[in-house]
C-alpha cells in the first residue's frame, strides 16, 4: 500500500509541475516571441521579393538603354560619313563651277 500511495503522490506532483510548466509565463513567452519572429521573417522575405523584382526590372532597362546607346552611336557614325559625303560633293561641285 505504502507503494501505491508513493506513486500516487510521484503522479500528482508530476501533473501539477506540468500544469505549471504548460502555463508558465517563460513559455508564453516563447509562444509570442515565435510569432514575432515569424512575421518579422515573412516581411524580411517580402521586402527581399521586392527587392529583387525592382533590381530585374532595373536590370532590363539598363539593357534597353545600352542598346539605344549603341542604336545613337550608329546614326551618329552614318550621319558623319553622309556629311563627309555631302563635303567631298559640295568640293567637287565648287571645282567644277570654278574650273
Amino acid at each position: 500500500m505504502l507503494t501505491y500511495v508513493a506513486l500516487s503522490r510521484k503522479l500528482e506532483l508530476s501533473k501539477s509541475s506540468l500544469d505549471s510548466n504548460v502555463n508558465s509565463p517563460s513559455r508564453q513567452n516563447h509562444a509570442s516571441e515565435m510569432i514575432k519572429l515569424d512575421r518579422e521573417k515573412f516581411s524580411l522575405a517580402k521586402n527581399i521579393n521586392e527587392l529583387e523584382s525592382g533590381s530585374h526590372a532595373l536590370e532590363s532597362t539598363l539593357v534597353r538603354v545600352k542598346e539605344e546607346l549603341e542604336n545613337v552611336d550608329h546614326e551618329e557614325e552614318a550621319n558623319k560619313e553622309n556629311e563627309n559625303t555631302d563635303d567631298a560633293t559640295l568640293y567637287t561641285l565648287q571645282h567644277l563651277e570654278t574650273g
